[in-house]
């Protein structure tokens, strides 16, 4: 029989971290849910990575697009404090 309903962690635990990060997953699991939700994208050269825009703009303190390795690959994304 399963448990209905079911505890999600939306992106993480995205109220108290960054959203889509470690911190935000292993808090999430730390508090138990059953499941996490997050989302992905993958670059141009098929690279996945786990956020829920295809540009940084939103949460990150700079402008790159997400589709772009090169801005991954030379650290151009920071997350906004």
């Amino acid at each position: 029989m399963s448990k209905i309903p079911y505890v999600v962690a939306h992106r993480g635990v995205s109220a108290f971290y960054p959203e889509n990060t470690l911190v935000a997953f292993q808090s999430a699991i730390d508090l138990g849910v059953d499941w996490i939700e997050l989302d992905v994208v993958t670059t141009s050269d098929n690279v996945v990575v786990v956020s829920h825009d295809t540009t940084a703009d939103r949460c990150t303190t700079n402008t790159v697009s997400l589709r772009n390795k090169a801005g991954i690959a030379e650290g151009a994304v920071h997350l906004a404090q």
